[in-house]
């Protein structure tokens, strides 16, 4: 079972629904055990693979750029001279690693990315994930995703606010809108 990511405040191991204390969540990182209406399930797994069909994927040192726009797949290298595009065949998204399978006549490439904080190599921008691009000539490593999604989306505690610590018994969230 998949989870998406849901927000917990720091420090919290559990939340349990309102009103039906048969409906839990107990947090164990990127794991968690889940109860609804009483029932057990299986345990579940963190849910971080690409949530949109479109997806852009970089790389240095040879220069390269995928995009992944529905069911195709763009690749652009040779300092941008060179661009190729397949229909993507398979895609798996799983817990560890989106994987993307694209063929044509031209091309022949995996690309997969993997879930956490990816720094360009020329820039130190951050990005979501890890990238592997696998064709014949090789593989090649990079980014992808969008930086500002490292940001939007979740819920922030706050826990310094100019070297204080909030006011005891309260909490300040913070969340920033993509």
């Amino acid at each position: 079972m998949y989870l998406e990511r849901i927000a917990m405040p720091p420090d919290t191991r559990a939340i349990e629904a309102s009103g039906d204390p048969g409906t839990a969540l107990f947090n164990k990182g990127d794991l968690a055990d889940a109860t609804v209406r009483g029932e057990t399930l299986p345990e579940c797994t963190i849910n971080k693979a690409p949530a949109n069909s479109s997806i852009r994927a970089t790389g240095n040192e040879p220069p390269w750029i995928a995009t992944v726009e529905g069911d195709q797949l763009t690749l652009i290298t040779d300092y941008g001279a060179t661009t190729r595009t397949a229909p993507v065949l398979t895609v798996h998204r799983g817990a560890s690693v989106t994987r993307y399978r694209a063929a044509g006549d031209e091309l022949g490439v995996s690309l997969n990315l993997r879930p956490g904080v990816c720094k360009d190599s020329m820039t130190g921008m951050p990005y979501p994930y890890f990238a592997t691009l696998a064709s014949p000539p090789g593989v090649l490593h990079g980014c992808a995703g969008q930086p500002r999604d490292l940001l939007a989306g979740h819920s922030w505690v706050v826990i310094s606010l100019v070297g204080q610590a909030p006011l005891r018994g309260s909490s300040m969230t913070l969340q920033f809108f993509p």
